[in-house]
């Protein structure tokens, strides 16, 4: 039985992203196969507009009350109290997941502690909503991805790009091709 390996880029732009899902599922790998993280804020506490792109994306005419409810819990008044804050930092917690119908499976908004809210959907929903303290490259680190990459994709991550992961026993080379294709970047084989 061959060891299964995980291919991992990064995409700056939501349509690259999306259409790389579709290409791939169309070349035949499932939904379990895919994974992607983004962003809901960047440090600004700013709506990260890849995260709202993926979620429009991946939901279509779903995602508009979706993300009406999103918008509204953050523009609630004291929904960033001291305690909340605290509080956040220290429990993680899915706020927010559902099934999407054929297109990566479940995706879900997150909160993670130390990261904050995330938009994660396929493979890494499960794994990130296991969270490990110490972050999102302990995260990448649990899953078999070298500290030095789990360090570079964090920071990646942080900057607010989609990290995307395809997990795959073969086929490597055209996983690479589709990717590329749709303008991937820092495309690594794990």
């Amino acid at each position: 039985m061959q060891k299964s390996t995980l291919v991992a880029c990064i995409f700056d732009d939501a349509d690259s992203a999306l259409d790389a899902i579709h290409e791939l599922r169309r070349s035949g790998f499932s939904d379990d196969q895919l994974g992607l993280v983004v962003r809901y804020d960047t440090d600004e506490q700013e709506l990260n507009t890849l995260a709202r792109e993926i979620i429009s994306g991946l939901l279509g005419t779903a995602s508009t009350s979706l993300l009406l409810a999103l918008e509204t819990h953050r523009d609630e008044p004291g929904t960033n109290t001291k305690a909340e804050q605290s509080q956040e930092k220290r429990t993680p917690g899915i706020i927010i997941g559902g099934v999407i119908g054929g297109t990566l499976g479940t995706v879900a908004l997150l909160h993670l502690p130390e990261i904050g809210l995330i938009v994660t959907g396929g493979i890494l929903t499960a794994i990130l909503g296991d969270a490990i303290q110490g972050g999102f490259a302990a995260n990448l680190l649990h899953m078999g991805i070298p500290a030095h990459h789990a360090h570079h994709y964090a920071h990646i991550f942080q900057a607010g790009c989609i990290i995307f992961m395809i997990k795959a026993d073969e086929q490597q080379q055209e996983i690479q091709d589709i990717l590329h294709y749709h303008r991937a970047r820092n495309i690594e084989v794990h």
